[in-house]
């Protein structure tokens, strides 16, 4: 896959290859854990985004198709939670450095359909004019 970004001859393939979506290269520290083990979380950086994934880097690995909860954070300082997504691990490399990469596709819940009773606006009385009491006619002649 690495050689379709570089040999293609589409132009855009540096930036894309064949993938999905393009990526955006981020640095953001990412805590992530197992979906209903939340209680045993793992530390890592998500080195890479695209809209159906994401790439993270960290000592730690989770075998493929499991299902993860990934917390991302601000930095080391403030650990406020920026966003929350489930996704599912669905690559594993590991680096010379000792390090693991982990390829996570976004999980989507299904849009369910709510089936409701049509809305139906209130029709509003228009409020009653006064009905004419005779009809006048008015002539006016202008000029001389």
């Amino acid at each position: 896959m690495p050689d379709d970004m570089f040999f293609t001859k589409n132009d855009r393939a540096l930036r894309k290859g064949r993938r999905r979506a393009k990526r955006a290269s981020i640095r953001r520290r990412v805590e992530f854990c197992r979906v209903g083990d939340e209680e045993r979380c793992f530390k890592g950086l998500m080195v890479n985004l695209a809209a159906y994934g994401a790439l993270l880097v960290s000592e730690d690995s989770l075998p493929a198709g499991t299902l993860v909860s990934m917390t991302v954070v601000r930095d080391e300082a403030d650990t406020t939670p920026l966003t929350r997504i489930r996704g599912r691990v669905i690559r594993l490399e590991e680096r010379k450095d000792g390090y693991v990469e982990m390829g996570v596709e976004f999980v989507r819940k299904p849009a369910v359909e709510k089936r409701r009773k049509p809305v139906v606006p209130e029709q509003k009385e228009s409020p009653q004019l006064p009905k004419p009491k005779g009809v006048h006619i008015i002539d006016v002649i202008l000029g001389g």
